[in-house]
């Protein structure tokens, strides 16, 4: 059961220096999925050329940002998630994504000090299958400590994101 609805996002974060964050609305339990990380599957050569610059943009690509851009959608490219394989799901465009995207990074932290934020999910690699009967690696917040309403969902991005 994902708890989407348990889940609000809010401009204002703890957190200095990050956007929008996702924080409960209610007491959440150790073990429950929060939600699913959604967006668009992209290849290593389409973040390349869309995002990063390093190489030259297709026809496709030039369409796929003008439609991004017809839709005033984001372009930053701070919403990919790197899932392996060079493949990457893109949780900017707010058409396809969840509101997964707006959980911040937090690392584990050892001290429970008042002001700190340690991390309190993990993401889950579990795999699924897509409607044509294709297997397909899906994305999934889970909650690895009880979790208090109003409390920022974090979870560590990971060394790979920085």
């Amino acid at each position: 059961m994902q708890l989407q609805l348990f889940v609000e996002n809010r401009p204002q974060t703890k957190i200095d220096g990050k956007g929008m964050g996702a924080f409960s609305t209610t007491t959440i339990i150790k073990g429950s999925t929060l939600g699913e990380y959604h967006g668009e599957v992209l290849t290593r050569r389409q973040v390349e050329a869309r995002y990063w610059g390093t190489r030259k943009e297709t026809k496709h690509d030039r369409k796929w940002r003008k439609s991004r851009t017809a839709r005033n959608q984001g372009l930053s490219g701070d919403y990919l998630f790197d899932v392996g394989n060079d493949l990457y799901i893109d949780g900017e465009d707010a058409d396809v994504s969840s509101w997964c995207r707006f959980a911040n990074h937090a690392e584990e932290l050892d001290d429970d000090s008042a002001d700190s934020i340690a991390c309190n999910a993990e993401v889950l690699r579990r795999l699924g299958w897509d409607q044509d009967g294709k297997a397909e690696l899906r994305l999934f917040l889970v909650a690895i400590r009880d979790i208090e309403p109003g409390t920022e969902i974090c979870y560590d991005y990971g060394g790979e994101y920085w």
